[in-house]
């Protein structure tokens, strides 16, 4: 009776090492094909996020290069020592002009952008002609406030 036992328990183990084999091996090509499809998936999430990272870096850079600018135009154009046919000047208020364009998709910064320069040449038309500059100083000073304003609104809107 033991050998019989013997000889089923080897029949059943000798039938059943072959599936346990094809079980096996199914398992580890299952786990190989969900960690290839993970890994993809991953990498062009992350692809997907550093493309975004880089043109929210591009747009941030702009915004602060815009913001030097408009600091640079209000402070030339409200200075006593104003050269009156500066190139320089002029073609800030030019690259200052474009950035409106360059901005539209903001339109409350574009706006902004537009009244600053528009008041930063006037006050300098005015000092050109001799004309009393403080008003056109005072107005100038609330152009660039405004404009600080909406472009602080801007960068948080980007940033979050």
């Amino acid at each position: 009776m033991d050998d019989l036992a013997k000889q089923i328990a080897e029949k059943v183990i000798a039938d059943t090492k072959y599936i346990s084999a094809l079980i096996g091996f199914m398992g580890v090509m299952c786990g190989s094909i969900i960690s290839i499809i993970g890994s993809i998936i991953l990498h062009r999430l992350s692809a997907k996020k550093e493309r975004q990272q880089q043109i929210l870096q591009k747009e941030l850079d702009r915004l602060y290069q815009l913001e030097e600018l408009a600091g640079e135009i209000t402070e030339w154009a409200g200075s006593w020592q104003l050269k009156q046919e500066s190139p320089e000047l002029r073609e800030k208020f030019q690259k200052f002009m474009v950035a409106a364009g360059t901005f539209r998709k903001y339109p409350k910064l574009k706006q902004a952008i537009r009244d600053l320069n528009q008041h930063a040449m006037i006050l300098t038309s005015d000092k050109i002609n001799h004309e009393d500059p403080r008003e056109g100083s005072k107005e100038l000073e609330e152009m660039y406030e405004a404009f600080l304003s909406e472009y602080k609104d801007v960068l948080n809107k980007i940033k979050t």
